[in-house]
């Protein structure tokens, strides 16, 4: 499987905290420190909050990228756009870049 996790954003918002826990530790090869499992607990908080409006669309959870040997945190396909989105625990500031590729 290339994710841990993977479902519309309508289910995931459904779908119990503690229910996608146990798909990411399941899928998770190594042993789950409480740092990730509190850093995973945290990001489904907070795509679940700013997700909640969405009709549409489908949230993946530590995706690996075909040729690079590396996951993202999550990737949310919307419509015709991709999103990348990386968590840092312990960060301060926010960034935030979008790239119109139709220009």
């Amino acid at each position: 499987m290339r994710c841990y996790y993977h479902n519309t954003v309508q289910n995931f918002i459904s779908d119990s905290s503690k229910g996608i826990l146990g798909h990411l530790a399941q899928a998770h090869q190594f042993a789950l420190e409480d740092q990730q499992k509190n850093a995973w607990l945290k990001q489904i908080q907070i795509l679940k909050h700013n997700f909640s409006e969405f009709k549409e669309g489908h949230l993946f959870f530590e995706f690996a990228i075909p040729r690079m040997g590396k996951r993202v945190d999550n990737i949310l396909i919307f419509k015709n756009l991709i999103f990348v989105i990386e968590f840092k625990v312990g960060g301060k500031t926010v960034f935030s870049f979008c790239k119109d590729t139709n220009h």
